[in-house]
């Protein structure tokens, strides 16, 4: 070992109420069992047959660059998938796992995936470990369900016209998780992931009626007044009070 270099590894936690954000951190060896305990006050656990995933010992420079990556049937969602390694930094990123479309039976069910981590060593992307996650059974859809004609259009607009600051606030008035709005925020106001969370939030509506009033309703306490009139103008929903 050459100085400027630390012996570390690689871990690779899921939050507890939301197995899909993922966080990956790269710890000094001797700090391991002081960085699994603060992140697991902090929420993060390993869902992965019960042991936290981590992988063998690794050495690398100060200024590295470390980027992840998750195997098929799988993808990440984050405004940034690396980081620069810093020997005396905080080594850690927060990104969000979601499933990718495919047909292939023997992948609708899979639970486990795999994270691969790679490092530019000598010019080239070197893999410097593969790290193991678990998603539950039930949180994977059997078969994805698909909006209505009328609210896929709504929900376009929604996602087309609503900026990621607003977005916090209105997802709040419309009562959708909070790890569901922070994934969200993370992806950068990604299409692909509102469009998740407004499928979540939709399902638990009890009424049809109620999506495009509830809408309606929180972007009127929200000052968002013209767009409120343009999905009534759009849907043709119309409430006196509102």
């Amino acid at each position: 070992m050459t100085e400027g270099e630390v012996v570390a590894r690689l871990l690779l936690l899921q939050h507890e109420n939301d197995p899909f954000t993922v966080l990956v951190d790269i710890v000094k060896k001797s700090h391991l069992a002081e960085k699994l305990q603060a992140w697991k006050d902090r929420g993060y656990v390993s869902s992965y047959k019960g042991d936290a995933p981590i992988s063998d010992d690794i050495t690398l420079k100060n200024d590295s660059v470390i980027r992840f990556n998750v195997k098929h049937p799988f993808s990440l969602v984050a405004r940034k998938t690396e980081l620069t390694f810093y020997v005396n930094g905080d080594n850690h990123r927060i990104m969000y796992i979601q499933r990718q479309s495919t047909t292939d039976s023997e992948l609708l069910n899979q639970c486990n995936g795999v994270m691969e981590v790679t490092s530019e060593k000598y010019g080239k992307p070197t893999v410097i470990g593969e790290l193991q996650f678990a998603i539950p059974k039930d949180a994977i859809p059997v078969k994805i369900k698909t909006f209505s004609e009328k609210n896929e259009s709504l929900f376009r607009l929604l996602a087309e016209r609503v900026t990621v600051r607003n977005w916090k606030t209105l997802s709040r008035r419309l009562g959708v998780a909070q790890h569901h709005i922070d994934r969200v925020e993370m992806s950068g106001g990604n299409v692909d992931q509102i469009r998740d969370m407004l499928l979540l939030w939709e399902a638990n509506v009890s009424k049809e009626d109620l999506i495009t009033y509830t809408i309606l309703h929180a972007l009127n306490n929200e000052g968002m007044g013209k767009l409120a009139n343009d999905i009534k103008q759009m849907t043709g929903f119309y409430f006196t009070h509102l």
